[in-house]
């Protein structure tokens, strides 16, 4: 169990600004036998602890040094619609409550400027 914070990360912080905004996907082999994501669910439930193999974002790169997945079955989340969301994960920046709102304008109009440059964005593409 984790230990208790020290602050409340909901009531003591206020966003700055939106870095990156992110569909989650799963991604596995050809050789996997489910084809789409409602097989993955029955399968996982039927074979406890044979997907253990966690990967990062990025042009097809799995940590345990395997290298791109190559000929993989993918799914990327668009919507799921028995649970009316789409699974996202985003990135930013925020501010301890009652940071003056003219820092948090000058940071976030600092970062909208930082992300428009082509180089960033051309970074953050070969990055995944």
């Amino acid at each position: 169990m984790a230990p208790p914070l020290s602050f409340d990360v909901v009531n003591d912080f206020e966003p700055i600004s939106l870095i990156a905004d992110c569909p989650m996907g799963l991604f596995g082999r050809a050789t996997l036998p489910p084809k789409n994501l409602a097989e993955l669910i029955v399968w996982l439930k039927e074979n406890p602890g044979k997907a253990a193999t966690p990967c990062r974002s990025g042009p097809g790169l799995c940590r345990d040094g395997e290298g791109p997945m190559g000929g993989g079955a993918g799914y990327v989340f668009d919507r799921v619609a028995s649970l009316d969301f789409t699974p996202r994960f985003g990135m930013a920046l925020w501010a301890p409550r009652g940071t003056p709102k003219e820092i948090i304008a000058k940071i976030d109009a600092s970062v909208i400027e930082a992300l428009a440059d082509p180089a960033a964005h051309q970074r953050f593409i070969e990055l995944g």
